[in-house]
């Protein structure tokens, strides 16, 4: 009989980890499919509210404001909250978001709503963090690859829901509409419980290790790679055409070259990380990336090779991500949420500063050392990387290998 019911109680918790993961995975689709439609819907907008283009472009940079402030709050939420009603949370607020630009009547309206939905996306950003590492109890690396791996799915068909809400005589407003209901549905599958045995929320107490170099080195590896890769996508298409002399439509194929090379990068990583040490799929890419770098500030007239250098590139990006987030969750658990919101936290500062740096490069010094530049970005970052490897080595006394149990986590708040 006490059989049958620890059966039962972890079939449900099984279920429950499920249900999370799951909606962990919907919401990052949901930012990606955001990403990736937004910019072939800001000329609609600004022709339907008649304002200029330049300020219906700007509700990029309010969602991005948004978005870093829930990344600086996120930690506390999750704590207060737990991490699946922190999850349920951001849902709902991306959702009242995109209903807000979905019936906007102004400029004004159209910013609060972007605001909103990036204060969704950011709380998303930690709290799907935080849930998939203490619901996974596998590898922490491979699960933060598949979670990520739906950004980049959501970035690829942004632009075709766009198409399709363009083509319809509902224009922008249908696509924010079904924005809305996918995150909603998402909020009310979270809500939605097993009967039976119901798990309190997990309140992880502060710990001193914000004040641990190392977390800030990770941190530091977060903030080189995605200020490169943010660079990547605004200066690559421009330096297609002005350096590497493709026409318009190679360019443009390269953009979607670039992020399917990270989603199947990603996607490699999954069942690779599952195999062998992730730290050595981390440096591969890293390399790889690298390599790419170097390749395309070289060699200026390729041709299609130029998007084989692209696809190479996208595949290096792809593992770094998840995995460097997953080493230092893993490094510092179970406080993932001071963690991850140091580590993303830093990396979204990389993403506004960095592209700054690299524009300067590409548009006034050269398209080549503007590309040797994020080369340089790219080397400092690997060779962060295997200095930290080599401290949280001498740390963890000479194993070959960062392993970590996480077979005791503690249940996430259901």
């Amino acid at each position: 009989m006490l059989q049958l019911s620890a059966g039962i109680v972890l079939s449900m918790e099984d279920k429950q980890r499920t249900r999370i993961i799951m909606a962990a995975c919907a919401l990052t689709l949901l930012a990606g499919l955001n990403t990736g439609w937004t910019g072939p819907l800001i000329p609609k907008i600004a022709q339907i509210k008649g304002i200029d283009l330049v300020l219906a472009g700007s509700i990029v940079s309010v969602s991005a404001s948004g978005s870093m402030l829930m990344l600086l709050l996120g930690k506390i939420i999750c704590e207060k909250l737990g991490s699946r009603n922190s999850l349920r949370l951001a849902a709902v607020i991306a959702g009242i978001g995109m209903v807000t630009i979905a019936v906007a009547p102004g400029l004004v309206a159209l910013a609060i709503g972007a605001f909103v939905i990036g204060c969704g996306t950011g709380l998303n950003s930690i709290a799907s963090t935080t849930s998939v590492l203490l619901s996974d109890t596998a590898s922490s690396a491979a699960a933060l690859n598949k979670v990520n791996l739906f950004f980049g799915i959501g970035a690829l068909a942004g632009p075709l829901v766009a198409w399709a809400g363009l083509s319809s005589p509902w224009s922008f407003h249908i696509v924010y509409l079904f924005g809305a209901a996918f995150a909603f549905i998402c909020a009310l599958v979270l809500k939605i419980q097993n009967p039976g045995k119901k798990f309190t929320a997990v309140s992880q107490p502060a710990t001193g290790n914000i004040k641990q170099p190392v977390l800030w080195l990770f941190a530091l590896v977060v903030f080189l790679y995605v200020g490169m890769e943010v660079s990547s996508a605004a200066w690559l298409f421009t330096f297609l055409q002005k350096y590497s002399a493709l026409d318009l439509a190679l360019a443009s194929i390269s953009m979607t070259v670039l992020w399917a090379g990270l989603t199947l990068g990603r996607t490699i990583s999954v069942f690779l990380c599952g195999r062998y040490s992730s730290i050595k799929i981390t440096l591969l890419g890293m390399a790889l990336a690298a390599s790419s770098l170097l390749a395309l500030a070289c060699f200026s007239n390729l041709g299609m090779g130029t998007l084989a250098l692209v696809l190479l590139l996208g595949l290096g990006y792809g593992p770094i991500f998840p995995n460097v987030l997953a080493a230092a969750n893993e490094h510092f658990m179970p406080d993932t949420t001071t963690t991850s919101s140091v580590v993303i936290t830093s990396g979204a500062v990389g993403g506004i500063t960095l592209p700054l740096l690299a524009g300067y490069g590409f548009t006034h010094l050269s398209w080549q050392l503007g590309m040797l530049f994020l080369f340089a970005v790219c080397t400092a970052m690997l060779a962060l990387y295997m200095l930290l490897l080599k401290i949280v080595r001498k740390r963890t006394q000479g194993k070959d290998e960062v392993e970590f149990d996480n077979q005791d986590l503690p249940v996430i708040g259901v």
